[in-house]
Protein backbone atom coordinates (compact mmCIF):
# COMPACT_ATOMS: atom_id res chain seq x y z
CA UNK A 1 0.00 0.00 0.00
CA UNK A 2 1.27 3.25 -0.96
CA UNK A 3 2.66 5.96 1.73
CA UNK A 4 0.23 9.06 2.00
CA UNK A 5 1.77 12.02 -0.07
CA UNK A 6 2.82 14.59 1.85
CA UNK A 7 4.02 17.37 0.02
CA UNK A 8 3.65 18.52 -4.07
CA UNK A 9 4.00 21.24 -6.45
CA UNK A 10 2.39 23.03 -9.82
CA UNK A 11 3.24 25.86 -11.93
CA UNK A 12 0.62 28.66 -12.14
CA UNK A 13 0.77 31.48 -14.85
CA UNK A 14 -1.18 34.52 -13.91
CA UNK A 15 -3.38 36.07 -16.37
CA UNK A 16 -1.77 38.95 -18.24
CA UNK A 17 1.32 38.68 -15.76
CA UNK A 18 3.66 40.09 -18.41
CA UNK A 19 1.22 42.78 -18.72
CA UNK A 20 0.81 43.61 -15.26
CA UNK A 21 5.00 43.31 -14.99
CA UNK A 22 5.20 46.13 -17.45
CA UNK A 23 2.48 47.97 -15.35
CA UNK A 24 4.35 48.23 -12.54
CA UNK A 25 7.78 48.72 -14.30
CA UNK A 26 5.59 52.44 -15.49
CA UNK A 27 4.70 52.84 -12.07
CA UNK A 28 8.02 52.88 -10.51
CA UNK A 29 9.71 55.28 -13.41
CA UNK A 30 6.61 57.42 -12.46
CA UNK A 31 7.06 57.51 -8.68
CA UNK A 32 10.86 58.35 -9.86
CA UNK A 33 9.54 60.95 -11.88
CA UNK A 34 6.93 62.50 -9.47
CA UNK A 35 9.64 62.32 -7.01
CA UNK A 36 12.16 64.83 -9.12
CA UNK A 37 9.55 67.19 -10.44
CA UNK A 38 8.88 67.55 -6.59
CA UNK A 39 12.48 68.79 -5.99
CA UNK A 40 12.76 70.49 -8.78
CA UNK A 41 9.89 72.65 -7.24
CA UNK A 42 11.71 73.05 -4.50
CA UNK A 43 14.26 74.37 -5.55
CA UNK A 44 12.21 76.87 -8.13
CA UNK A 45 10.16 77.60 -5.21
CA UNK A 46 11.90 77.46 -1.53
CA UNK A 47 13.55 81.00 -1.73
CA UNK A 48 9.71 82.01 -1.94
CA UNK A 49 8.43 80.12 1.15
CA UNK A 50 11.33 80.79 2.49
CA UNK A 51 10.43 84.56 2.53
CA UNK A 52 6.97 84.36 2.86
CA UNK A 53 7.70 82.91 6.32
CA UNK A 54 10.30 85.84 7.38
CA UNK A 55 7.82 88.59 5.99
CA UNK A 56 5.51 87.10 9.05
CA UNK A 57 7.66 88.02 11.85
CA UNK A 58 9.90 90.50 10.95
CA UNK A 59 9.46 93.82 8.95
CA UNK A 60 12.16 93.82 6.18
CA UNK A 61 10.70 94.75 2.46
CA UNK A 62 11.30 93.36 -0.15
CA UNK A 63 14.61 94.40 -1.43
CA UNK A 64 15.64 92.84 1.69
CA UNK A 65 14.51 89.98 1.75
CA UNK A 66 15.93 89.43 -2.29
CA UNK A 67 19.28 89.92 -0.38
CA UNK A 68 19.07 86.21 0.83
CA UNK A 69 20.55 83.36 -1.35
CA UNK A 70 18.58 80.67 -1.12
CA UNK A 71 19.25 76.86 -2.68
CA UNK A 72 18.53 73.14 -2.50
CA UNK A 73 21.82 71.30 -2.34
CA UNK A 74 22.93 67.85 -1.50
CA UNK A 75 20.09 66.50 -2.79
CA UNK A 76 19.06 62.51 -3.11
CA UNK A 77 16.27 60.28 -5.11
CA UNK A 78 14.77 60.66 -1.90
CA UNK A 79 12.52 63.63 -0.15
CA UNK A 80 13.84 63.26 2.73
CA UNK A 81 17.56 64.21 1.60
CA UNK A 82 16.53 67.75 0.71
CA UNK A 83 18.83 70.20 1.98
CA UNK A 84 18.72 74.18 2.16
CA UNK A 85 21.35 76.47 2.38
CA UNK A 86 21.19 79.99 3.02
CA UNK A 87 22.99 83.03 2.71
CA UNK A 88 22.95 87.09 2.83
CA UNK A 89 24.55 90.33 4.31
CA UNK A 90 23.80 91.67 7.15
CA UNK A 91 20.80 94.81 6.09
CA UNK A 92 21.25 98.44 6.71
CA UNK A 93 18.18 99.87 8.86
CA UNK A 94 16.94 101.22 5.50
CA UNK A 95 15.07 97.81 5.21
CA UNK A 96 13.25 98.25 8.30
CA UNK A 97 11.27 100.98 7.76
CA UNK A 98 13.46 103.41 8.84
CA UNK A 99 12.20 106.53 9.85
CA UNK A 100 12.59 109.40 9.09
CA UNK A 101 14.27 109.09 5.54
CA UNK A 102 15.82 111.73 6.07
CA UNK A 103 16.85 114.60 7.85
CA UNK A 104 14.36 117.29 8.39
CA UNK A 105 14.91 120.57 6.36
CA UNK A 106 14.31 122.96 9.76
CA UNK A 107 16.13 121.38 12.58
CA UNK A 108 18.66 124.63 13.42
CA UNK A 109 18.78 126.47 16.57
CA UNK A 110 20.78 129.29 18.20
CA UNK A 111 24.45 129.80 17.18
CA UNK A 112 26.84 127.57 19.06
CA UNK A 113 30.42 129.49 19.40
CA UNK A 114 33.71 127.28 18.80
CA UNK A 115 36.67 128.56 20.05
CA UNK A 116 39.54 128.71 18.30
CA UNK A 117 37.96 128.83 14.59
CA UNK A 118 39.49 131.15 12.74
CA UNK A 119 36.94 132.89 9.90
CA UNK A 120 36.45 136.15 8.91
CA UNK A 121 34.66 138.26 11.17
CA UNK A 122 32.37 141.90 11.02
CA UNK A 123 32.97 141.37 15.17
CA UNK A 124 36.88 141.54 16.09
CA UNK A 125 35.71 141.72 19.88
CA UNK A 126 34.43 138.40 19.70
CA UNK A 127 37.62 136.05 18.35
CA UNK A 128 35.72 133.09 17.43
CA UNK A 129 33.67 131.29 14.65
CA UNK A 130 30.21 130.12 15.20
CA UNK A 131 27.93 127.81 13.68
CA UNK A 132 23.93 127.37 13.46
CA UNK A 133 24.11 123.67 14.58
CA UNK A 134 21.40 121.80 14.20
CA UNK A 135 18.73 119.90 16.28
CA UNK A 136 18.50 116.19 17.73
CA UNK A 137 15.49 114.36 15.72
CA UNK A 138 14.22 111.18 17.25
CA UNK A 139 14.94 108.30 14.50
CA UNK A 140 13.39 104.93 14.38
CA UNK A 141 13.36 101.82 13.07
CA UNK A 142 10.79 98.86 13.09
CA UNK A 143 12.85 95.36 13.08
CA UNK A 144 10.84 92.90 14.48
CA UNK A 145 6.77 93.47 13.62
CA UNK A 146 4.86 95.46 15.49
CA UNK A 147 8.02 96.49 17.55
CA UNK A 148 9.13 100.34 16.73
CA UNK A 149 12.00 101.34 18.43
CA UNK A 150 13.89 104.51 19.03
CA UNK A 151 17.47 104.83 18.38
CA UNK A 152 19.95 106.54 20.51
CA UNK A 153 20.35 110.41 20.09
CA UNK A 154 23.87 110.09 18.39
CA UNK A 155 22.20 108.31 15.38
CA UNK A 156 21.24 110.85 12.30
CA UNK A 157 20.03 109.92 8.75
CA UNK A 158 21.73 110.50 5.56
CA UNK A 159 20.91 109.76 2.12
CA UNK A 160 18.44 106.76 3.44
CA UNK A 161 20.41 105.69 5.78
CA UNK A 162 20.77 105.76 9.45
CA UNK A 163 24.79 106.11 10.75
CA UNK A 164 25.94 107.01 14.31
CA UNK A 165 28.44 109.05 15.80
CA UNK A 166 30.80 107.98 17.97
CA UNK A 167 30.04 108.48 21.81
CA UNK A 168 31.46 112.14 23.32
CA UNK A 169 31.12 113.41 19.60
CA UNK A 170 30.04 116.86 19.26
CA UNK A 171 27.69 117.16 15.89
CA UNK A 172 30.17 119.97 14.28
CA UNK A 173 33.59 117.14 14.93
CA UNK A 174 34.53 115.43 11.76
CA UNK A 175 35.19 112.12 13.33
CA UNK A 176 34.38 108.98 12.42
CA UNK A 177 30.69 107.67 12.28
CA UNK A 178 29.27 104.25 11.18
CA UNK A 179 26.27 102.79 9.62
CA UNK A 180 24.04 101.18 11.65
CA UNK A 181 22.87 97.93 10.18
CA UNK A 182 19.90 94.87 11.47
CA UNK A 183 20.34 90.91 11.15
CA UNK A 184 20.97 89.59 8.02
CA UNK A 185 17.97 87.41 6.33
CA UNK A 186 19.97 84.33 7.15
CA UNK A 187 19.98 85.14 11.30
CA UNK A 188 16.00 85.75 10.68
CA UNK A 189 15.88 82.46 9.70
CA UNK A 190 17.63 80.95 12.60
CA UNK A 191 15.93 83.15 14.74
CA UNK A 192 11.85 84.25 15.07
CA UNK A 193 11.21 82.55 11.51
CA UNK A 194 12.38 79.30 11.75
CA UNK A 195 9.73 77.21 13.05
CA UNK A 196 7.61 79.03 10.23
CA UNK A 197 9.97 78.68 7.49
CA UNK A 198 10.25 74.88 8.33
CA UNK A 199 6.61 74.66 8.52
CA UNK A 200 5.86 76.00 5.60
CA UNK A 201 8.25 74.52 3.37
CA UNK A 202 7.18 70.95 4.88
CA UNK A 203 3.17 72.08 3.96
CA UNK A 204 4.16 73.32 0.32
CA UNK A 205 6.72 70.49 -0.45
CA UNK A 206 3.66 67.88 0.41
CA UNK A 207 1.55 69.52 -1.63
CA UNK A 208 3.77 69.98 -4.41
CA UNK A 209 4.10 65.73 -4.23
CA UNK A 210 0.71 65.19 -4.31
CA UNK A 211 0.18 67.54 -7.24
CA UNK A 212 2.72 65.46 -8.97
CA UNK A 213 1.14 62.22 -7.91
CA UNK A 214 -1.86 62.96 -9.80
CA UNK A 215 0.32 63.97 -12.94
CA UNK A 216 2.27 60.90 -12.93
CA UNK A 217 0.21 58.13 -11.35
CA UNK A 218 -3.16 59.44 -11.74
CA UNK A 219 -3.92 59.22 -7.88
CA UNK A 220 -6.40 61.74 -6.75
Amino acid sequence: MPSPKRYGSMSIAMKNGAELKREIEKLEKNSEKAIAYTISDARRLAPGWVRESVKKHYNVDNSGLKSVDVKIEETTDSLEGIKIRYKGRLLTFKHFSLTPKSAPKKRTRSRDLIPGQAIKMKMKERPVGTIRQPKPYGVTVEIIAGQRKKLNSRTFVYKGIAWCREPGMQRWEKKSVSVLRGPSVPQMIDGKAHDTVMKTIDENLDKRFRNQCKRFLGQE
